[in-house]
């Protein structure tokens, strides 16, 4: 149960960074054809911006998702190997699913920082408490 949430979140994950990258790349070849169109003399103005095509890019970014966690250890091999060559790191992106699936790993390790920082303290004020001499004792009353 909890493996397959930890499988969707991944699975999320590596979709919006594949859609990053399927953007990444629309704007290169946007650039491309803005340099041609400006080295060819035409005016400005008169150049089309072609938008995205957002329901391709969101189905090429499923079939990568769905490629990358499949079964087959070729398919998943091939997904990982293309994801890295676009820089996607599924590394990064795994650790970002699992602490993301259980927040409370996140507030323990905040909360192991504080007790290190209380521990410390503690330790400097023990450490002050033996190296002070003992006072030389008065009897008051009898």
């Amino acid at each position: 149960m909890r493996d397959e949430a930890i499988r969707k979140s991944l699975v999320g994950l590596i979709r919006d960074a594949w859609r990053k990258v399927l953007g990444q790349r629309h704007e290169a070849v946007l650039d491309a054809e803005w340099e041609e169109w400006i080295e060819a003399g035409k005016k400005e103005a008169d150049f089309v911006q072609r938008p995205i095509d957002r329901e391709q890019a969101d189905f090429e970014a499923l079939q990568m998702s769905q490629r990358a966690v499949a079964d087959d250890v070729e398919v998943a091999a091939a997904a990982h190997a293309e994801c890295t060559a676009a820089g996607i790191s599924l590394i990064s992106l795994l650790s970002d699913a699992h602490t993301g699936h259980k927040p409370e790993y996140r507030f323990h390790e905040d909360k192991l920082v504080d007790l290190e920082n209380r521990r410390r303290r503690l330790m400097t004020d023990y450490r002050g408490l033996q190296d002070n001499r003992a006072m030389s004792a008065r009897v008051v009353s009898k």
